[in-house]
């Protein structure tokens, strides 16, 4: 994939999250923090993104301009039943666990609806927080068994990053024309989605014909390095 087509599917991805996060948040989803209820109507609300433009994770920080670019746009069409956003942001490429934990404090003291993220680290560490502070995140990013709570405070766009590379392999296949099987390695970081997306690897594996795990290697997690 292109740079330029990388960066576009990004910006997909996050206004596709932001459109998820104020609907759910906004309108009456799941889990609305109760200090936003019985009180009277408001002409704007805020929600909080934890960036990353710098660091390690860069790249996929690229996503966080649909972030922006979409509030502008729901704004300029006058908001949401007349609510406008108020998007502020804490850049946390540098470092990504410790800044969202500052932000997190600096979020709730605004008064946010709703918090954003790219990161399963940073939904995994901010859980309880989230909780007791009762703001619902939404992360661009695969579901871990880390995230999960009741009622549940954390929400992501794909079930498992071991999912999604069942998926992926199957869509390969669907076109692999070479007589040995498709060769897979993994290489990954220590997280554990990486470890899930190995899982996934061996699972299809076992369970799809033409697939031969080769390997994997596990490099040093840049987040927590």
């Amino acid at each position: 994939m292109k740079a330029g087509e990388m960066k576009k599917g990004f910006k997909r991805i996050a206004v596709s999250l932001v459109s998820i996060a104020l609907c759910l948040a906004l309108l009456g989803g799941v889990a609305i923090p109760q200090r936003a209820l019985g009180g009277p109507a408001k002409e704007e609300v805020t929600i909080g993104a934890l960036t990353f433009f710098t660091g390690a994770l860069s790249n996929t920080g690229l996503g966080y301009q649909g972030f922006f670019d979409y509030v502008k746009y729901i704004n300029d069409k006058g908001g949401i039943n007349g609510v406008k956003v108020n998007l502020i942001w804490e850049e946390t490429g540098k470092d990504p666990v410790g800044r969202a934990i500052i932000g997190e404090r600096k979020f709730r003291e605004a008064g946010v609806v709703a918090i954003i993220s790219m990161a399963a680290l940073q939904g995994e560490v901010l859980l309880r927080s989230l909780e007791r502070d009762e703001i619902p995140m939404w992360a661009g990013t695969a579901f871990t068994q880390q995230m999960i709570s009741k009622p549940q405070w954390l929400w992501t766009i794909s079930p498992s990053m071991g999912d999604e590379v069942v998926a992926a392999l199957e869509y390969f296949l669907a076109d692999w024309t070479e007589k040995h099987p498709m060769r897979v390695g993994v290489f990954f970081y220590d997280h554990v989605t990486g470890w899930e997306a190995l899982r996934g690897a061996e699972w299809a594996q076992d369970h799809l014909d033409g697939i031969e795990v080769v390997g994997h290697e596990v490099g040093v997690n840049p987040i927590l390095s």
